[in-house]
């Protein structure tokens, strides 16, 4: 597995998102500089904070793209 496919498992598992949630980030909800990203609108309706290791921060930084 590689690619897109390899990062979303690894943001499904290291984030600890549901697939729904995973589904809707956005590169503008990731915040690079700070390595977290908001998760909005997550199970019950509550927004709560993702915060990434610097490896997984590279490697959605590697994977975006910033249209």
């Amino acid at each position: 597995m590689e690619g897109v496919e390899r990062l979303v498992v690894q943001v499904l598992y290291g984030g600890g998102l549901r697939i729904a949630e995973c589904l809707r980030l956005r590169v503008k909800d990731i915040d690079f500089e700070l390595n977290q990203t908001v998760i909005y609108d997550g199970k019950g309706q509550k927004s709560w904070l993702v915060r990434w290791c610097t490896p997984m921060i590279r490697a959605m930084a590697a994977t975006a793209t910033f249209d």
